[in-house]
């Protein structure tokens, strides 16, 4: 059986099993893709529409529906601006992103890396995040006991 390794669905398959969390954002950062890891990080429904900003689909307390890319203060979205100022092809940090949702209510630790690209005249950001609060809490507790 020959596979056509040049196919979306081929892609979509390779980016849905890649573990970090995968979010492709424009300038404005609304959202043009996430990958199955993202939706599991954040809860994302299956068959939820894509066409949200990054603050509505990671559930951050502080995103604003009528100005969803004015976080300022925002230690993420600074990162992704940087990014499409420089165009620089690696920005990371960290955060504690404080969520609002029934299903994942909380402080959670993310690592981040935002990564700046071109496709057809096109800026995107493909920012890239991993959940540590695990890791974070098992620090914590390992620190207490010793």
């Amino acid at each position: 059986m020959k596979i056509d390794i040049h196919s979306p669905q081929f892609l979509k398959t390779i980016l849905d099993h890649i573990p970090d969390a995968l979010i492709l954002l424009d300038k404005d950062m609304k959202i043009y893709f996430v990958n199955q890891s993202c939706k599991t990080m954040f809860n994302i429904n299956e068959n939820a529409r894509l066409d949200g900003f990054l603050g509505g689909a990671i559930k951050c307390k502080d995103y604003k529906k009528e100005s969803p890319y004015k976080c300022s203060h925002c230690k993420l979205t600074t990162t992704i601006r940087n990014a499409f100022e420089t165009k620089s092809r690696q920005e990371s940090g960290s955060i504690v992103l404080q969520v609002q949702s029934k299903e994942i209510p909380g402080l959670r630790l993310i690592q981040y890396q935002a990564n700046y690209l071109e496709f057809e005249k096109n800026s995107f950001v493909l920012l890239k995040m991993n959940d540590f609060t695990k890791l974070g809490d098992e620090v914590i507790r390992l620190s207490a006991n010793a």
